[in-house]
């Protein structure tokens, strides 16, 4: 194992290597580009741990080359290959500091650029969501105005409807009445015509008996069996007309919905 001290040319050699590494640290970190806060603060970090072993370094060697004499033994066992492979380790070891320290910043660097795009892709993301509630919404609107559009217009068809019951009932009532009406005039026709037939059979009846004296009691039955007969003309010609007046229209008249009933009837 090499030992710190023994030799003063190693010692000076040493700790013009460790000076260079330090230069060339300060060096490349001067020329990277400025990096997050995070990624920065580990490379601060790195650098000094690097200066405290720098300093470390420095201080065994001075304390080394105070207390400590070289003899011939120990300078025998310090051969110029066992230093120059020493000095090769430590600028090995520097250098896989640096390679760590960059990679670790570069790996940083890569999960902050992937982060940045998963929050882009998420926020497209949520626009697109955003723009699909709103067309939703905008869908829902309408459905529900059609909704309302459809109740007031069933609203407006069951009061129709309702109309149109109430209509036919009184349609149905008026030709109920007019059916009454036709068959009491339907009666009265026949009564005058059986009237008609009784008054020609004493029509003739009378020109038979023209020849003979007519008694008074005859005379006075036969005057009210006249003037009933003539009541009864009277009355069904009067109903008679109304079921014609009924069942027609008049010039300019619109037909109503009593008429109609009769007509349809």
């Amino acid at each position: 194992m090499l030992m710190l001290g023994l030799d003063p040319s190693v010692d000076r050699a040493r700790l013009s290597q460790v000076e260079s590494t330090e230069v060339d640290a300060a060096r490349v970190s001067a020329t990277q580009p400025k990096r997050p806060l995070e990624e920065t603060n580990q490379v601060e970090s790195t650098e000094v741990d690097a200066a405290r072993v720098s300093a470390q370094l420095k201080r065994r060697l001075e304390e080394t080359n105070h207390d400590m004499e070289p003899t011939p033994r120990v300078r025998i066992l310090q051969r110029p290959d066992q230093r120059q492979d020493r000095q090769e380790l430590e600028v090995l070891e520097r250098a896989v500091l640096l390679l760590q320290a960059e990679s670790a910043t570069k790996e940083v660097h890569d999960n902050d650029l992937f982060l940045h795009k998963q929050l882009a892709d998420h926020r497209a993301k949520l626009e697109l969501l955003e723009l699909q509630n709103n067309s939703l919404k905008e869908q829902v609107n309408t459905l529900t105005k059609e909704g309302f559009d459809l109740h007031a217009i069933l609203a407006a068809s069951q009061s129709q409807q309702e109309e149109m019951s109430s209509m036919h009932s009184s349609v149905a009532a008026h030709l109920l009445e007019l059916q009454g009406k036709v068959g009491l005039g339907n009666e009265q026709v026949h009564c005058l015509q059986q009237s008609l037939e009784q008054m020609k059979g004493e029509r003739d009846y009378f020109k038979e008996q023209l020849g003979n004296p007519v008694p008074l009691q005859q005379l006075s039955s036969l005057s009210a069996k006249l003037t009933n007969l003539r009541r009864v003309m009277h009355e069904g010609g009067r109903a008679l007309d109304e079921c014609i007046a009924a069942l027609e229209l008049k010039p300019g008249e619109q037909l109503s919905e009593t008429k109609a009933a009769c007509v349809i009837f």
